[in-house]
């Protein structure tokens, strides 16, 4: 609520004046800190805004010229935060949802009693009060604001200290703070380490705090595991702390905080919380005066949860830069494995070696890891080996170096080997020692042979990689893996199976006869395929389950290797122990490439069958349907079903790559743009109406993307024809119009004086002031005589359903006679007016009203004429005439340009003119005065 001490103005504006002074009276006694004027003018209005301090509008709807909701369009075009309180007698549903839609700031209807004005006067102390909380809510965006920069400038922050400094400094700069702090939280010592500080938060650079200690227990709270309580601590000069809980804890990790009040500052700590705990805390330091807001508090909790993210990804990188540097230096070893492989340190200890290098040594890896490498060389090799190194040490475009060697074994023998010694990548912290390769020099002829087989197979794997991801269908990809796996592999049997329910099911099967499907559970191959891991058999006898033909003796060994989830494939050979960790290696390479070309089918398989799914209940749809694009000029069709056909009328041929809404947009109607559905994957449901070959009609469309909650190009269309029962509403609608009209208007026009009547009598016996029962006698008079237009107004709207044959120019004089027509106007019959059948006495009062609505609105000698039209006749005179634009308004029960008007003359006209099933329109004589011509054919 605003403090009541605080003055404001507030302006009430009602065409009827004596409501307005009513209303301004009871306001002014209600609230005593407001300033309260009336207008009577609602064009007024602007002018009075800018002369005048004014913080509330308070504003009847029904009056000439401007409605309330007139007013509030063009108040709301010179001040947008105005407050604007529509106060009217003619309430209803329709004009209290329009003015909701309008965007008043309130609605309250007009009631006799000093109760209503009370509640008047809360609502407009409530929408000055909402209007001074705006200036808050603006101190808090700027807030917000800084918050957004610092969150993006997260991004460029490489380390962690990076992130914590650049956090605090931009925290500090915000014209809101004075500093912060940032630190990490190590459970085990329940210790907050310092990691980044600017401004205030400097005083403790580079401190460790104990959360045990009494002066920092509000932050271990502040850090405990799913747990948040708020609380506020005062510390005193000497640095001592007394907390107090408040009367909320929390258990959910999105709001946490703890506010603390120093004799210097305001302090605000937030967890850093991220998906594996709690990292640390962040201070935010402001003047001794500031108060943290709740939502402020929400909005650094959100960056306290971003800085979290940023350190915990920092540090992955960190992690996995590491890894990486690791992996770069078992590589090098790798690339050379075939042989046998040594690493030496910087001081020349051995540090890996490989099984190759055992057996040429003679030595297990246990006796020679730590043993320094020169024990396995005769001297002048240690020698010769570290001058190779110097040299490449000092020459870093070399990057590696040869040297034949004799290596000394255990059994006491030498083996003549080649040497390739290549220096550890250098990672920035210096020379870190070597990795040889040994070649026994009597088998290298075997060894570059075995090396170009394994490279040809790698080719011809490769050549097959491209082979299988062109198959169209599985069982191609099967036979064309048995295939490659005899031809490139060498393998002597080769089958494929893939799993089919509870079983192995051949699939393609190369040197035996096709076996019977393999049970999955149970089975080698069904447990190869669940463990994912390959398995070699040496001795099929010792393994009969792991043959690929258990009645065939001819083979002796086996491989099994899964085929992703899909399958197994399996090969023999006649020899035992045939298949070595080579033949796996290039059998698991081969198998990746059928494992991918398997999924690649699968989802293309699913692809097919929803696609066709989608195209049957799009073409089997009850309703017209339409597939569409959004095209750079407008909803393009892509395709239309049948209904759609029969429905609009237009064949595939003549729609299909058009804009649909050239051809279904009625002319003048706005369609609905694509941009508002499919490019934000939100479905949409209205009614509109819509062009066919037969007519425009009435559809319940529904416009859905093809990925909801996404970017869409893609949609659909769906109409369905509502228009008959759209015609039923129309016409139910005209009916309750016409009721309700009525209805608003008695109650209206009779609210007002009733209120003022009953209001002055209440002031008259409260304040003594009897002059005031003048004004609700008046109000009285005022009332009788709209009860009796109210009576004339039920009657002559009557259907006529007897009319009689009569002379027009008759009931023409006759009327003119029982107008007080004054002594200087005159009337001027220019032809033949013929005859008419009509009700002979509502037919005069057409005259009647017309005639008195030229004598009230023209000269007191105005000139009217009458005369005929070829389907009708007509009544005009020379007076000032009627607007262009509000022509048609005149008609309308209640609407006058005159302060004492009632509005009913030109109303019952129209009336009366439609009783006889005649058609009235206003326009203009050729004097310039008002012409009304009625049709009556």
């Amino acid at each position: 609520m605003a403090d009541d001490s605080e003055e404001f103005g507030v302006l009430v504006v009602d065409d009827d004046e004596a409501m307005a002074e009513l209303t301004a009276t009871h306001l002014s006694r209600l609230l005593t800190e407001a300033t309260v004027s009336t207008e009577t003018d609602p064009t007024a209005v602007l002018d009075r805004i800018e002369s005048e301090r004014v913080d509330c509008i308070v504003s009847d709807y029904d009056m000439p010229v401007w409605t309330g909701l007139d007013l509030l369009e063009q108040v709301r075009a010179a001040d947008p935060r105005m407050p604007f309180i529509l106060f009217t007698g003619k309430g209803s549903e329709e004009i209290a949802s329009e003015a909701i839609s309008a965007g008043v700031t309130d609605y309250l209807q007009k009631r006799a009693g000093s109760d209503r004005y009370e509640v008047l006067a809360n609502r407009v102390r409530n929408a000055v009060s909402r209007q001074w909380a705006v200036r808050e809510a603006e101190r808090l965006q700027q807030i917000t604001d800084v918050i957004r920069t610092t969150q993006r400038e997260l991004v460029g922050a490489s380390t962690v200290t990076e992130i914590c400094d650049g956090v605090c400094q931009s925290l500090t700069d915000a014209a809101a703070y004075e500093g912060a702090w940032l630190g990490e939280y190590d459970p085990e010592t329940v210790t907050v380490t310092h990691h980044g500080s600017a401004g205030r938060g400097d005083t403790l650079r580079g401190a460790t705090l104990d959360l045990t200690d009494d002066d920092w227990a509000f932050v271990a709270d502040c850090v405990s595991d799913n747990e948040t309580r708020v609380q506020t601590a005062t510390v005193a000069a000497g640095g001592d702390t007394s907390t107090t809980d408040s009367d909320t804890t929390a258990t959910n990790e999105t709001s946490p905080s703890v506010s603390v009040t120093t004799t210097d500052w305001e302090l605000l700590a937030v967890p850093l919380l991220h998906e594996d705990g709690v990292f640390g805390v962040l201070f935010v330091y402001a003047a001794a005066d500031y108060e943290f807001g709740e939502t402020e508090a929400d909005v650094l909790i959100e960056l306290s949860w971003t800085v979290a993210q940023a350190i915990s990804a920092t540090r992955t990188r960190q992690t996995l830069l590491e890894r990486e540097r690791t992996l770069t230096r078992y590589e090098t070893i790798l690339d050379v494995l075939a042989d046998p492989v040594y690493a030496l340190d910087a001081e020349g200890n051995l540090t890996y070696v490989n099984e190759a290098f055992e057996t040429i040594t003679g030595y297990d890896e246990t006796e020679l890891l730590g043993k320094h490498g020169s024990t396995l060389l005769a001297d002048d090799d240690v020698a010769a080996l570290r001058r190779d190194v110097e040299s490449l040490l000092d020459d870093p475009s070399r990057t590696r170096t040869r040297r034949e060697i004799d290596v000394h074994t255990a059994d006491g023998g030498t083996v003549r080997c080649e040497d390739n010694i290549t220096l550890l990548p250098d990672l920035g912290d210096g020379f870190r020692g070597t990795v040889g390769v040994v070649r026994d020099i009597e088998d290298r002829v075997e060894t570059e042979q075995n090396l170009r087989e394994t490279k040809a197979k790698m080719e011809a794997i490769h050549g097959f990689a491209r082979d299988v991801a062109a198959c169209d269908s599985v069982d191609t990809v099967c036979q064309r893996t048995a295939e490659a796996a005899e031809r490139i592999l060498d393998f002597d049997v080769c089958y494929v199976g893939l799993r089919e329910g509870g079983c192995i099911v051949p699939k393609a099967v190369h040197g035996v006869d096709e076996p019977a499907p393999i049970p999955y559970d149970g089975s080698v191959a069904g447990d190869v395929i669940q463990a994912g891991e390959p398995r070699v058999t040496d001795r099929l006898a010792d393994d009969p389950a792991a043959a690929v033909d258990d009645e065939d003796e001819r083979f002796e060994s086996g491989i099994t290797v899964p085929i992703g989830e899909f399958g197994v494939f399996q090969a023999a050979s006649a020899l035992t122990a045939d298949f070595d960790d080579r033949d796996v290696e290039l059998t698991e390479l081969l198998l990746s490439h059928v494992t991918e070309a398997l999924h690649r089918l699968e989802y293309e398989t699913k692809l097919r069958d929803e696609r066709d799914r989608v195209a049957a209940l799009f073409e089997n749809l009850p309703e017209p349907a339409a597939a569409c694009h959004a095209g750079s000029e407008g909803p393009v069709v892509d395709d239309i079903n049948t209904e759609f056909e029969r429905v609009f009328g237009y064949a595939p041929e003549e729609i299909v790559g058009e804009n649909i809404d050239d051809y279904v947009i009625p002319d003048g109607d706005d369609p609905i743009t694509l941009e508002e559905t499919l490019y934000v994957g939100k479905t949409i449901q209205t009614e509109v109406r819509r062009r066919t070959k037969h007519g425009v009609r009435d559809f319940h469309v529904t416009i859905i993307p093809v990925d909801l909650d996404g970017f869409s190009s893609d949609g659909y269309v769906i109409y369905n024809d509502i228009s008959e029962q759209k015609h039923r509403e129309r016409e139910l609608s005209r009916q309750n119009d016409r009721l309700a009209e009525f209805t608003s208007l008695v109650t209206h026009d009779l609210r007002n004086p009733l209120n003022v009547a009953m209001g002055n009598l209440e002031l008259a016996k409260e304040l003594e002031d009897y002059s005031r029962i003048d004004t609700a006698q008046a109000a009285l008079d005022r009332m009788e005589g709209l009860i009796g237009d109210f009576l004339s107004l039920a009657k002559q709207g009557r259907t006529v359903n007897d009319p009689t044959t009569m002379t027009l120019e008759t009931v023409v004089r006759q009327a003119w006679r029982t107008v007080d027509t004054g002594p200087k106007a005159t009337l001027d019959i220019v032809d033949n007016l013929g005859v008419v059948s009509a009700d002979a006495e509502r037919c005069r009062t057409v005259f009647e009203n017309l005639f008195r609505n030229a004598l009230e609105h023209g000269r007191e000698d105005v000139s009217i004429r009458v005369g005929s039209l070829p389907d009708g006749f007509y009544v005009e005179d020379d007076g000032p005439g009627i607007d262009a634009e509000t022509r048609e308004q005149v008609f309308e029960y209640g609407y006058s340009t005159e302060r004492d008007g009632t509005g009913f003359g030109l109303a019952i006209v129209e009336r009366v003119v439609h009783a006889h099933g005649w058609e009235i329109t206003a326009t203009e004589a050729d004097s310039g005065g008002a012409r009304f011509e009625v049709r009556t054919k």
